[in-house]
């Protein structure tokens, strides 16, 4: 639990951006393109998640592919690790009942 301050504001301190605009398929003559995902190492918010839609065999059933970054100097790796894990029971719960209150899945282990 990193300590917070009144100096910041909490919008700023997390995002999270869903990248589901169309991707535009670009030709040149000659010249083959191809997406490159950088990374940059550095992160511009406390905590950062950054999903896509992915491309999937069935489009009645699209994936999402995502990155977290973080600032390690306010969380330790398995503090973001189990975070992760919480948001993953989240969407599991959602995909199995859309109508569960998300304030209403456990996010406790499952032992």
């Amino acid at each position: 639990n990193p300590v917070r301050s009144t100096s910041h504001h909490p919008l700023f301190q997390v995002a999270t951006v869903l990248q589901n605009n169309a991707r535009p398929e670009v030709a040149l003559d000659g010249v083959s393109v191809e997406p490159l995902m950088v990374g940059t190492r550095t992160a511009k918010f406390d905590i950062d998640i950054q999903l896509s839609e992915v491309p999937s065999e069935d489009a009645g059933s699209p994936m999402a592919a995502g990155v977290l970054t973080y600032a390690t100097d306010l969380y330790d790796r398995s503090t973001i690790e189990r975070m992760v894990g919480w948001f993953g029971r989240v969407i599991e719960a959602v995909v199995a009942d859309a109508s569960v209150a998300v304030g209403e899945v456990s996010l406790l282990d499952r032992g």
